[in-house]
């Protein structure tokens, strides 16, 4: 018998609760937003007032909580807060199933209320399959493949990582040039992190401080470069670059005497060009 009446309470209670959020929802004032990571607990808040007769919270149409009397069979969902002022439940451990609408409901002087509040569950990204190492010639075409999850869709980016490495100068060359012409003696190492340069003649270190010698470097080369070749310029210069991981040095000649007789005007010409627009071009940086 006792049974049978709390049966009927429960049956009762429950038409009471769909009647009331029935006729809340057609006073509903949009819809609240609130954003977890999925293993985290979602707390969702109603601020209620005073002089509340039947206050619950229901996902969709199903009831978690009637005022202290849980309806839900998760063990997950609990009531944190049951005041004047607030109705709180928490829904610890929350997965991609507990995304969804959730509505707080209560009746106040026969004018019922309702909070509506969608519930967002975020996943981390993570990746589930990647490509192996892989070895190929040069000129082959290859498919790499990277597949991530997540929630929202996560967005995947390639970059290429350079291993860190010494310098090795690759481009060193001889020049001949005559008397009074200008001259570029030209040094270009790759290395990770870049390189830096020195240039020496014999055992004497040479700076852009010099008279009539300019010293222009990027990256990845640097120039010594002659405005007006005179007698003591010729001689044996190295090139040193170096950084942290070590050091390489490459050694060239400026020798006397006329270049190429077909290739002389326009080199002489277009060299002299290119160190009077660096001279220029340094000159501004400077001021």
């Amino acid at each position: 018998m006792h049974r049978f009446c709390r049966l009927n309470v429960g049956l009762v209670s429950a038409f009471l609760l769909q009647g009331l959020l029935s006729r809340a929802l057609e006073l509903s004032e949009g819809v609240e937003n609130i954003t977890v990571s999925q293993g985290e607990t979602a707390s969702l808040s109603c601020d209620i007032s005073g002089n509340v007769t039947r206050v619950a919270w229901l996902n969709r149409s199903s009831i978690l909580y009637a005022g202290e009397d849980k309806w839900s069979m998760d063990r997950r969902v609990h009531l944190a807060m049951h005041s004047a002022l607030q109705y709180r439940i928490d829904i610890s451990s929350v997965s991609v199933y507990d995304e969804g609408p959730y509505t707080c409901s209560f009746q106040t002087q026969d004018q019922p209320h309702t909070l509506q509040i969608y519930l967002i569950v975020q996943v981390p990204a993570r990746i589930v399959n990647i490509s192996s190492d892989l070895t190929r010639n040069e000129g082959d075409s290859v498919t790499l493949l990277c597949l991530a999850v997540g929630r929202p869709e996560p967005l995947v980016s390639w970059r290429k990582i350079e291993s860190n490495n010494a310098p090795e100068i690759t481009d060193v060359r001889n020049v001949t040039v005559r008397n009074g012409h200008p001259a570029v003696l030209r040094c270009e190492a790759h290395s990770v992190p870049a390189a830096k340069f020195q240039w020496f003649k014999e055992e004497k270190r040479l700076s852009g401080a010099i008279e009539g010698l300019r010293i222009q470097q990027d990256r990845t080369r640097s120039l010594l470069m002659f405005l007006n070749v005179s007698q003591e310029s010729y001689g044996n210069y190295t090139c040193v670059a170096s950084n942290r991981l070590g050091a390489m040095n490459a050694s060239m000649f400026l020798h006397g005497g006329p270049p190429s007789e077909g290739l002389r005007p326009a080199i002489s010409r277009g060299l002299w060009f290119f160190l009077m627009t660096l001279t220029y071009l340094a000159s501004c940086n400077t001021d």
